[in-house]
């Protein structure tokens, strides 16, 4: 019988092997003050299978407070997603923006939850819209960091004391978002508290975080910890608490994989320097590191390819954006497509070629047009060498970002009902068609890349193995019956019995 429960979802449905981190994060910070909490993994798999009311009676006690649940890649209805948009998730014949069942699934979940007198919490890297969405399934809804709330929130729930939220917004759910920027949170000194009830194996790739937020305000960004000053120590984590995470997980799990969830993993070379000497100080071997990575300051800045090598960074995720110089300058992005293509050269040099570099671009960015980006991308599709996958995705405005905020500002006209766009060269749906076609060209050799060359190694491959092979040849029965024989055994079996349903 837990104080808090958490629900949680991989980023992969078919594979269900890559488990987002945030719940975990919020699981520690909880757990580090008393609270006993359980987080419940591919949560989805209990509902299709049928027993995840037996589960939820298990865990569901006279103590229990609240049950939260993860926004960052769900619980957004099925029936508002504009599928045409997301280009890039449907080649991986993936949607990454619903949930994996029914909507009525979870509203009957929320349904049952609630009536045991339990609390329902939606939290997430999100602003307020989706709130009307889920006023029917939640009670609180916490926006941005959630560390600080949510043990407000449980403490609160506990003396049975008056909940802080924003009363002023009078919406339901209750609103909670006085520390979106995580301010009143010591992440430098946080702590991550794993309990063997997390039952995490050593095939399994982690989320770890070394510093939080960016310095950077991309146009398109639509973060809530951005534009932090460089050099503010207090976004990034002591070399102390590195070593103290890498050497636990190590010991407990045999843990050497980790998906990096900055958002900015190389915006200082300081911290790169923390980070390699607190991961040699470890000792530990054969430690592989995912990460999102700004080409532009590894070329402004060349030691820090030496520094990533140290840290095994060797998955880099690039948010290149356009290779059109005019239109990243407008983004906050002014990289020359030459000082791009010569930097990842020069890296996958110093990595003896055992780097995967992936790159993502956006369609319809500002002083982009249909002509320039089919000239950029034909001399993008000619250097395969560099790029061992890279994705489209159309523009999309209305978000929090000063580039949505400040649309007819950068030329564009928004239809603020479905936030469509038009400017004096095109339009979205032409942005969204252009996308396509484009991702439809790399279709065929669209290589396993990024983050996860992390989580798919324990599908039972390497790290080579994986980078030399395209997404459609995993989609085959074999892998994803070995999939689910992998879930069953290392996951959803051990938390059966350990709750006593086998």
């Amino acid at each position: 019988m837990y104080d808090v429960i958490l629900f949680t979802e991989g980023g992969d449905p078919l594979f269900q092997v890559a488990r987002a981190v945030g719940a975990y994060k919020i699981a520690s910070a909880l757990r580090n003050e008393g609270y006993s909490v359980f987080v419940l993994n591919n949560f989805t798999h209990f509902i299709r299978k049928g027993n995840i009311n037996q589960v939820l009676d298990k865990l569901i006690g006279e103590n229990t407070l609240w049950a939260g649940f993860s926004s960052s890649l769900y619980m957004r209805k099925a029936k508002d997603v504009v599928r045409k948009k997301h280009s890039r998730d449907t080649i991986r014949k993936n949607i990454l923006w619903t949930w994996p069942i029914e909507d009525e699934a979870i509203k009957d979940l929320t349904d049952y939850v609630r009536s045991k007198g339990v609390k329902t919490v939606y939290g997430g890297v999100m602003d307020t819209k989706r709130a009307e969405d889920v006023k029917d399934c939640i009670d609180y809804y916490i926006v941005g960091m959630a560390e600080v709330p949510a043990i407000d929130l449980t403490r609160d729930l506990r003396e049975n004391k008056e909940v802080n939220y924003n009363k002023e917004l009078g919406t339901t759910p209750h609103i909670i978002d006085y520390d979106t920027k995580g301010d009143l949170f010591d992440f430098r000194n946080s702590e991550i508290n794993y309990i063997p009830e997390d039952f995490w194996g050593p095939e399994d790739a982690m989320g770890i975080e070394f510093g939080r937020g960016c310095i950077f305000r991309c146009k398109f960004c639509a973060y809530p910890l951005i534009g932090k000053k460089k050099g503010d120590k207090s976004f990034l984590r002591c070399k102390e608490r590195i070593k103290e995470e890498l050497l636990l997980n190590y010991e407990l799990y045999g843990t050497t994989k980790y998906v990096i969830i900055d958002d900015t993993f190389n915006e200082q070379t300081e911290k790169l320097e923390i980070v390699a000497e607190a991961i040699e100080e470890t000792g530990i071997k054969d430690l592989q590191f995912s990460a999102f990575i700004r080409i532009d300051l590894v070329a402004a800045f060349p030691e820090q390819i030496d520094l990533l090598r140290r840290i095994n960074v060797c998955a880099w995720f690039l948010g290149v954006e356009s290779l059109n110089l005019e239109a990243a300058k407008a983004i906050g992005k002014g990289c020359t497509r030459e000082k791009i293509f010569d930097t990842i050269e020069q890296s996958k040099i110093a990595f003896d070629y055992k780097l995967s570099v992936f790159g993502s671009f956006i369609i319809g960015l500002p002083k982009d047009t249909k002509q320039t980006i089919q000239h950029w991308t034909q001399i993008l599709f000619q250097r395969k060498d560099l790029f061992d996958s890279f994705s489209f995705s159309p523009l999309e405005l209305g978000t929090a970002s000063v580039l949505s905020q400040n649309a007819e500002f950068y030329g564009y006209d928004v239809n603020n009902e479905d936030n469509t766009w038009k400017n004096k060269d095109w339009d979205s749906d032409q942005a969204i068609s252009l996308a396509s076609e484009l991702q439809n060209r790399v279709l065929v050799d669209y290589k396993v890349s990024s983050f996860m060359l992390m989580f798919y190694q324990a599908l039972g491959f390497t790290f080579d193995e994986l980078r030399n092979k395209t997404y459609d040849s995993l989609y085959d029965d074999e892998i994803i019956q070995y999939s689910r024989d992998y879930m069953e055994k290392t996951y959803y079996s051990k938390v059966e019995s350990f709750l006593g349903l086998r």
